[in-house]
């Protein structure tokens, strides 16, 4: 009967200490901590997924800066092509234009000079048929003036030849060289045509790049505001989350459950050196100060109850880590955080020096090393205070 009772006793007793850790880890609005870090963490997911699309988007918008400088280059580059072939293709049109005129002078004198050339030869052609030539062969006074008389009719008729010849050779001269630069009016047109293509065609391409380079900036502004929603909604669940440990720090076991304060020092939590910085008090840029003491350790050395006590709190949060709570009775707790596992649950008691988790970098951390923190009444305590850990 004895044993019996007993029993029930006992499992009145644990269901108790279950029931009283489930409204331990609970806000005023009955969500545990666990409910409220799960929410942490998925606006944590969506905050980091947005800042790596806002991360992508600045990245296009970069590679098509790069490329709109690179367009506006080779397009600078042919604007002044194009100016230099319109001056040569103006120079050459001149020269043509110039080459076009002497032609058409030469065609002119060779066709004047062949008229006199004609005239020439029909005047000595009825001189030679009439009487004309008896009387001026009959009005030289000598052999020698007869001589004279045909040399000069055949010099005149080979000046006249000889003029027609180099009018003949100029014309055909004059010909290949408008011919030539007519060619090379055509060559430079069409180098032209295929300069003014690039020129269009890097047109295009800086304009679809400073259209990239809008439509991302205009992604940028839109993800970014999605960002500081979803952020000020983790903010809000992250005041959520504290209120509800706050909550809970005004808790706990009592004295009567086999977790009455211990007396006398604490039990170092595990062996190790406390670095530079991880002194309680030390400046931290996030909290403004170091709440606890760190231990560096190595990973998967065992953390241990610093004293007997039941445990309040074994999960996550976005900053410890995963973290537990003893409370040792009469105001007293500590708290390990940073740990790589979690070995007792929230409500089991535990033994002064029972091993409760593993020295870890989980959470806001650098490193291996236990955060470790001394409560009284709700206030941080320096743990190497007198009456705490004996340094």
């Amino acid at each position: 009967m004895k044993k019996t009772l007993k029993k029930a006793i006992s499992i009145c007793f644990v269901l108790a200490l279950v029931l009283q850790c489930f409204t331990l880890s609970a806000g005023a609005s009955g969500r545990t901590i666990s409910e409220v870090q799960k929410e942490i963490n998925e606006k944590q997911r969506q905050i980091n997924e947005l800042a790596g699309e806002i991360e992508k988007n600045k990245n296009n918008s970069a590679i098509a800066q790069d490329l709109l400088a690179q367009y506006q280059t080779a397009y600078d580059e042919v604007c002044v092509l194009i100016d230099e072939q319109e001056v040569l293709i103006a120079r050459t049109a001149d020269d043509l234009d110039e080459k076009t005129e002497e032609l058409n002078a030469t065609m002119q004198s060779i066709t004047d000079n062949k008229q006199l050339y004609t005239e020439r030869l029909r005047a000595i052609y009825t001189m030679n048929t009439t009487n004309t030539a008896l009387q001026m062969l009959f009005a030289v006074e000598s052999y020698s003036d007869v001589v004279s008389l045909g040399a000069g009719l055949q010099r005149i008729s080979k000046r006249d030849t000889e003029l027609l010849e180099q009018l003949a050779n100029d014309k055909a001269s004059f010909e290949a060289q408008k011919l030539e630069l007519e060619e090379i009016i055509e060559r430079l047109s069409e180098e032209m045509a295929t300069l003014q293509a690039q020129r269009a065609e890097n047109e295009n391409m800086m304009q679809e790049m400073k259209n990239r380079i809008a439509s991302a900036n205009y992604q940028i502004s839109l993800i970014q505001k999605e960002k500081d929603e979803t952020e000020e909604e983790k903010a809000a669940l992250v005041a959520e989350l504290n209120a509800i440990f706050q909550a809970s720090q005004n808790n706990g076991s009592k004295e009567g459950d086999d977790s009455v304060r211990h007396d006398g020092p604490l039990m170092w939590p595990t062996s190790g050196s406390i670095p530079s910085g991880g002194y309680f008090g030390d400046p931290r840029s996030n909290t403004g100060w170091h709440y606890g003491i760190d231990i560096r350790a190595p990973g998967g050395q065992a953390i241990v109850a610093a004293a007997g006590g039941t445990v309040i709190t074994s999960t996550w949060h976005y900053s410890y880590g995963y973290y537990i709570i003893i409370d040792h009775g009469q105001g007293l707790r500590t708290l390990y955080a940073h740990c790589s596992e979690l070995y007792a649950s929230a409500g089991s008691y535990v033994a002064m020096g029972e091993t409760i988790a593993a020295v870890g970098t989980t959470g806001d951390s650098t490193g291996n090393h236990l955060h470790f923190e001394v409560h009284e009444f709700g206030s941080r305590q320096n743990p190497l205070n007198s009456g705490y850990l004996n340094p």
